[in-house]
C-alpha cells in the first residue's frame, strides 16, 4: 500500500505559528477563522521542498525587503491572496516589481507555493500570518509601493464587525507603510463594507481625496500605477459575484 505524503515536522513548525501565537505584544482580534483543510500531493511536496526558498517567516522585527528579493524593485503587497491566481498573474506580467503575498489559509498558501516553485519565480514571496501583524511589526515605514486587498471577509453581522481587517487602525498602518504616491486598493462585493472604508479614507488627510482614476488620467507620474490597476485579472470570485448580481466596489487611493 502506497504511503500518503505528509508535511514534515520541520515545515509544520515553520508555517503553523499563525495558529498558536502567544506573544502578548501581538494583537488578538483576528480577521479570519482558521479551519482544517485537506491538501493535495503537489501542495505537500511544495511545502516540503520549497518553503525556505519562497516563504518569509514571521518575526517581531523589521525586515530588509531589498535583501529578501535581492534587488531594490518596488514592492506590492497582496493581503489574503486566496488561491493566488491574481497574485501569480501580476508577478508574471510585471517582472520588474516584487510581490509579497500574505495568506493564512494553508490550502491557497500551498497551492500558490507550488505554482511559484514550478515557474521558479524570483519576484514573489509569500507569508502565512496575520497581515496586520506583518505590516505593523515587520514592514518598515515608507517602503511599499502598493497594498491590495481583494474581497476581504465582510463579517456582515453587527457583532462580528470588529473582526473586519480594514478599519481605521489598519488604514493608519498602511498609510505609514506606503511610499509617497504609493497606492492602496480594496475590492469588495459588500457595499456597506465599501462605504465604511471610504468614509475612513475620506477623513484621512494622508490619502488623496480625488478619484484616483481621474488623477491618473491627468498626470503621467502615475502611469505605472495605472498599468497595474488596469491589468487586474478577473478571478473566479469576480465572475461568481457578477453572476449573483452583486455590485463589485473598487476603492483606490494614493498616499500623498
Amino acid at each position: 500500500m502506497e504511503k500518503t505524503m505528509e508535511i514534515s515536522n520541520d515545515v509544520l513548525e515553520k508555517i503553523s505559528c499563525v495558529e498558536y501565537r502567544t506573544d502578548p505584544n501581538i494583537r488578538t482580534i483576528r480577521s479570519y477563522s482558521l479551519r482544517a483543510q485537506k491538501l493535495g500531493t503537489e501542495q505537500i511536496k511544495a511545502l516540503n521542498e520549497h518553503v525556505d526558498e519562497y516563504v518569509v517567516f514571521f518575526e517581531n522585527k523589521f525586515i530588509d525587503l531589498n535583501f529578501i528579493f535581492g534587488n531594490d524593485n518596488k514592492v506590492i503587497v497582496e493581503v489574503g491572496f486566496g488561491n493566488g491566481e491574481r497574485l501569480l498573474d501580476a508577478a508574471l506580467n510585471f517582472p520588474d516589481y516584487n510581490f509579497l503575498g500574505i495568506e493564512v489559509y494553508i490550502n491557497g498558501f500551498s497551492r500558490l507555493l507550488y505554482e511559484i516553485s514550478e515557474r521558479k519565480l524570483k519576484n514573489i514571496k509569500i507569508m502565512r500570518f496575520d497581515a496586520k501583524d506583518v505590516l505593523k511589526y515587520m514592514i518598515k515605514n515608507d517602503c511599499l509601493y502598493g497594498i491590495e486587498i481583494f474581497f476581504p471577509d465582510p463579517w456582515p453581522k453587527k457583532r462580528h464587525k470588529k473582526k473586519r481587517l480594514v478599519n481605521e487602525d489598519f488604514i493608519n498602518i498602511i498609510s505609514e507603510k506606503l511610499v509617497e504616491y504609493g497606492y492602496f486598493r480594496m475590492v469588495t462585493d459588500s457595499e456597506e463594507y465599501a462605504l465604511s472604508v471610504k468614509k475612513i479614507l475620506d477623513l484621512d488627510k494622508s490619502f488623496s481625496d480625488l478619484n484616483l482614476l481621474v488623477l491618473l488620467n491627468d498626470n503621467k507620474k502615475f502611469t505605472n500605477v495605472k498599468q497595474i490597476i488596469n491589468h487586474t485579472l478577473v478571478t473566479k470570485y469576480n465572475l461568481k459575484a457578477k453572476a449573483e448580481n452583486r455590485v463589485i466596489n473598487s476603492i483606490i487611493r494614493l498616499k500623498i
